[in-house]
């Protein structure tokens, strides 16, 4: 039962947009896969806020939040706490099943809104 239930939840969250943001705040699968999703969603919204500081008058990144805000009670707390931080990279887990993997984020120097973000697993 918990394999099937597993693959739904996969399934689930394959199927949401692939924007990180509308996929952690939007998505109802997103709390039971994230592990620590309270403290990594606020984290998610600092690290944006740092990218959306470079485009203040784009209106696509207003319509972003502006989405997410009517979504999402908790990404319109954490907006609104207007923390800012740089994408690092470190330990990240999920559940079903439980699955660690490290974060490992790239940025380039001649693209700066560039990144790549690759997750490699850890043993165990």
């Amino acid at each position: 039962m918990e394999r099937g239930r597993d693959q739904i939840i996969y399934r689930l969250a394959e199927k949401h947009d692939r924007n990180l943001l509308r996929f952690v705040f939007l998505s109802p699968v997103a709390q039971r896969l994230i592990a620590d999703w309270q403290d990594r969603s606020r984290r998610v919204v600092a690290e944006f806020r740092t990218d959306f500081s470079r485009h203040l008058r784009d209106p696509a990144m207003q319509s972003l939040v502006e989405e997410l805000a009517a979504g999402s009670p908790a990404f319109r707390e954490h907006w609104q706490e207007q923390a800012v931080l740089e994408r690092e990279g470190g330990e990240r887990e999920f559940r079903n099943p439980r699955r660690r993997f490290h974060q490992t984020t790239l940025t380039f120097t001649s693209h700066p809104d560039m990144k790549l973000v690759t997750l490699t697993p850890l043993p165990g």
